[in-house]
């Protein structure tokens, strides 16, 4: 006959493997949700976010299935979008090219500015966005950021602004991480182009990275990266089974003593 197992054992060695599971799920799940995400979704993460605008001039917007001008294939993890502006009826377009290797990035960057030279005009310019940031972000204390803890009156980005019969807009190339944007108006350059639309766009993007490139904020790994951590929905999770387990863990401490 065999032997009986005391009840507090049991109770003891099911706690220990519970405590393990907790642990080993948690430490397995760390690696799963730190890795990046693939190269084909980057691109899409600098395109214009209409949820990051104010419904005033959100609701003005309309994503179409409409083309975009044609510039040279320069990656292939691309993305684009045309957004009709229901108020005067022009199409604002925005194209972007994520690139995995650096040299690959400096080449194609050199041959985009080769190829809008000889295709329309071009000229090296600085685009304030720091207005639209806050006037029309759905957040305001993205700009009370940088307007509180920076301390900068301006958020400073450098573009090439690009005219032709096409279309004309702004070019922002980003070399950490290497991105190429545009973001324009579709048809031919017009003196009275009101370019405020594109950087409304240009803002909805990503304005903590875009103020990182421009040199007017910190990178987002040294903005209170502890506070963030903590805050995220998955480290909380993790937070809540380390507590359990070290609660069951002094629970089963307390039985053995007691038996």
């Amino acid at each position: 006959m065999a032997a009986r197992i005391p009840q507090s054992t049991a109770a003891t060695r099911i706690g220990f493997l519970l405590i393990a599971v907790l642990f080993m799920s948690a430490f397995i799940t760390v690696p799963a949700c730190a890795r990046p995400p693939p190269p084909e979704y980057w691109a899409d993460y600098m395109l214009p976010h209409l949820v990051d605008i104010n419904q005033s001039v959100r609701d003005n917007f309309i994503v179409t299935d409409e083309p975009v001008p044609e510039f040279p294939n320069l990656s292939p993890y691309c993305a684009y979008q045309n957004l009709l502006y229901t108020k005067t009826g022009d199409h604002y377009v925005s194209e972007v090219w994520y690139f995995t290797d650096g040299n690959e990035f400096s080449a194609q960057a050199a041959h985009i500015k080769n190829y809008l030279a000889s295709h329309g005009e071009i000229s090296n310019t600085t685009l304030d966005l720091l207005p639209e940031l806050t006037q029309f972000s759905v957040n305001p204390v993205t700009a009370e950021y940088y307007h509180e803890n920076l301390n900068i009156s301006e958020l400073k980005i450098p573009a090439i602004e690009y005219r032709s019969n096409v279309t004309s807009g702004y070019f922002v190339i980003l070399p950490d991480p290497y991105f190429i944007a545009y973001y324009g108006r579709a048809g031919p350059y017009l003196p009275d182009d009101n370019s405020s639309i594109q950087k409304v766009l240009i803002m909805s993007t990503n304005p903590t990275l875009l103020g990182y490139v421009s040199g007017s904020s910190v990178p987002p790994s040294q903005q209170n990266i502890l506070s963030t951590l903590l805050l995220s929905p998955f480290w909380l999770t993790i937070i809540v089974l380390i507590v359990i387990g070290i609660l069951l863990f002094c629970y089963i401490l307390l039985r053995r003593r007691r038996s």
